[in-house]
Parts: C-alpha cells; structure tokens; sequence
C-alpha cells in the first residue's frame, strides 16, 4: 500500500513527537535516544526518498546495532501500533449489488 506525502508527514511528526527526535542536517533522518540502550544521538531513523538500498521508515542504533526494516516494526517497538496503516478497502473490488436494495 502506498501512503501520500501527508500520511507520510504525520507519520514522521507522530514519530518525533514520540521518541524526541529531530531531522539532521540533510532532512533525510530522525535522530533521537536509541529506545534499547540509552545512548543519546545514536538511533536513526530514514524519512528521506526511497533507494535501493533504503526504504522509508528504516531504523538502525549505531551504538547497540538494532534495527528494523518496516514502518509496523518500527511502530511496534516504539510503542504507537496505533499509527500502523491498514488497507481497509480495495477498489478494484467489485461492488455486490444485492446490498443495495
């Protein structure tokens, strides 16, 4: 599922809110107090366009070498599964008529 660039903000503005985090020089990372070993500007968090090598919502503790590789992870971890995305429609569905009347 694709998220539009509000959802990806809110979600990046839900994370620094929660972890105390702020963008680096180049905008592309949350840098914040790792949540597993304490350690003060260690664990970033990527929020910058997608590569081949990096996915957004990516994180990793230079100091204790945790990581994550998926928004829900990242969520789960933080402790916000309230802001996991779920599909909740599929539009390409067929709609049952019978419903209607």
């Amino acid at each position: 599922m694709t998220l539009s660039r509000p959802e990806i903000e809110l979600l990046i503005d839900e994370i620094k809110r929660e972890i105390g985090a702020k963008r680096d020089g180049s905008g592309k990372n949350l840098i914040a107090q790792c949540p597993f070993c304490n350690k003060e500007g260690k664990y970033g968090i990527y929020v910058g366009k997608e590569t081949t090598r990096k996915r957004l919502f990516m994180a990793h503790c230079f100091s204790c070498g945790h990581s994550t590789s998926t928004l829900n992870k990242l969520l789960e971890e933080i402790g916000r599964p309230d802001l996991m995305v779920t599909q909740t429609t599929d539009i390409s569905t067929p709609l049952d008529s019978s419903i209607l009347f």
